[in-house]
């Protein structure tokens, strides 16, 4: 679970980032001053929320690992063959 959103976070973030670039670059050929500003501050706000998206990101991902590395009881995968494919089953004490 953990890990899973520490996953979802990374993607969150390298999203912001993407679009930090894209006002970024939109700074090089404003079509005005106020265009400029407001293009700069958006970058700079959504730069920062990739930073700290990404950050909590690894936290969540560190934890999870750490979580699962110390578990108290050995956990059990199984695969199990279906029709169309196949099932997996996570068993253990949560």
């Amino acid at each position: 679970m953990l890990t899973g959103g520490g996953a979802g976070f990374a993607i969150a973030s390298v999203t912001l980032y993407v679009l930090a670039r894209r006002d970024a670059d939109a700074t090089s050929m404003p079509k005005s001053l106020a265009d400029y500003e407001a293009n700069r501050t958006e970058a700079n706000q959504l730069q920062i929320a990739s930073a700290i998206t990404g950050a909590a990101g690894a936290v969540l991902v560190v934890i999870g690992v750490v979580h699962y590395a110390t578990r108290p009881q050995p956990r059990e995968l199984a695969i199990a063959p279906m029709q169309g494919g196949a099932g997996l089953s996570l068993g253990g004490r949560f």
